[in-house]
């Protein structure tokens, strides 16, 4: 039973090796193209969608909050959800920071990590950190501005 169990789990990682976009870059690239356009575009819950099954570090100090926090605060339009998107009809005080500009990327292909700097050596910088997940596809890890 032992060698079934290792066969079969070969057989997956296989599968999801054979399927995943070895074209990182590129990936990367659509990523934070996603992320931009779910901020830009008031969309908490396609932000929601990018956005790591572990949490996510958030502002210039790096708090941790778990996804489903950071859920019940987009749900609520409380916390998080007014600093990103807006509240009370003000622009939340990350919100000016997605936007397309220069961008750095730092990817570490070995260990599938990423971060970008959106609006780079300006004084609108924002950070992205990414994980590449086992589901094929780049998460946010951290929004941190500078």
């Amino acid at each position: 039973m032992g060698i079934g169990i290792v066969l079969a789990m070969s057989l997956i990682t296989q599968a999801n090796g054979a399927t995943c976009d070895r074209n990182y870059d590129a990936s990367l690239k659509r990523a934070v193209s996603s992320t931009i356009s779910a901020v830009a575009g008031n969309n908490p819950s396609a932000l929601l969608n990018l956005i790591s099954p572990d949490g996510v570090t958030i502002g210039a100090e790096g708090a941790f909050v778990s996804r489903a926090d950071l859920a019940s605060q987009f749900a609520a339009k409380t916390g998080y959800y007014c600093d990103i998107f807006s509240c009370g009809g003000k622009a939340g005080v990350m919100r000016r920071f997605f936007r397309n500009g220069p961008t750095d990327a730092q990817l570490d292909e070995r260990n599938l990590r990423a971060t970008v700097f959106i609006n780079a050596n300006t004084n609108d910088e924002l950070q992205l950190s990414f994980r590449y997940s086992t589901q094929c596809r780049w998460e946010v890890t951290g929004i941190g501005t500078l």
